[in-house]
């Protein structure tokens, strides 16, 4: 988002100064990972077709699975709960 406000232009209301704005910005990604996650648990955020189907059959055949996303940590791994019909037998994750 910051970088985006920058090219684009901030909004008038927005904080003026750097620290004010890296608070804004942190603040706007905490209320927008709530909403997905209520989006989530609500399964009102669908995963795309055949992706479910993909995690059962790769569980099922005991694959190991990588997923890269820019999504949540806890919102990947609560969809993978959700839409998957096979229970996670090891999460191992790494982020930044």
């Amino acid at each position: 988002m910051t970088a985006y406000f920058i090219k684009t232009k901030w909004p008038e209301k927005a904080p003026k100064s750097e620290e004010e704005r890296k608070d804004f910005i942190a603040s706007v990604h905490k209320r927008k990972t709530m909403l997905f996650m209520v989006l989530i648990e609500k399964k009102l955020f669908p995963l795309r077709p055949g992706v479910a189907k993909l995690i059962d059959q790769t569980f099922a055949k005991g694959v190991k699975v990588a997923v890269c996303t820019t999504s949540n940590e806890k919102a990947l791994l609560r969809s993978l709960k959700l839409y998957s019909s096979r229970k996670l037998q090891r999460q191992n994750t790494i982020s930044e």
